[in-house]
């Protein structure tokens, strides 16, 4: 009997994941580093693609948020306030307000990650576009700053491709 419901979920899974795994999303290997996670948009051509979102070292990146990982280690859902800072190069420093999250965005949803992330607008996307470096800290309560930086070599050529 065990026999029989094992071979039958095996055999139910085995043909969803044929079906559905030539359209399925999958991340995609660009060049400089650059990862992205892209969506099949035509179900009769796999290579059609929309990219939704960009991924480089601890930063995360789509058409309207910065996300920077900052470890994690345990399972848990929040979303707060925080103070974000940012310097590309040795332009001045630009404060912006965010949040730290469970979740990418600010969203709480329950994972063992933590971000900084805060909603990027045009003189954020410009200076990161004709920049070299990102350094980026976060901060939240009363808690120091946790910091990452980014080589942004390709950033304009991947933010065009999933934001135009």
């Amino acid at each position: 009997m065990i026999k029989k419901i094992t071979l039958g979920i095996t055999l139910f899974f085995s043909t969803l994941m044929f079906s559905t795994s030539a359209f399925a999303d999958e991340f995609k290997t660009y060049e400089n580093g650059w990862r992205a996670y892209v969506k099949v948009i035509d179900p009769f051509d796999s290579t059609k693609v929309k990219i939704e979102s960009i991924y480089k070292g601890d930063f995360i990146f789509d058409c309207r948020n910065i996300n920077m990982r900052i470890g994690g280690g345990y399972y848990s859902s929040f979303s707060l306030p925080s103070k974000i800072k940012y310097i590309v190069d040795e332009r001045p420093v630009v404060d912006k307000r965010g949040t730290y999250s469970s979740f990418h965005s600010g969203n709480d949803l329950m994972t063992d990650s933590s971000y900084y992330s805060f909603k990027l607008d045009f003189i954020d996307v410009m200076s990161f576009e004709d920049g070299r470096t990102l350094k980026l800290a976060g901060k939240w309560g009363e808690f120091g700053w946790e910091n990452s930086t980014l080589n942004l070599t390709g950033f304009k050529s991947m933010f065009d491709k999933m934001c135009s």
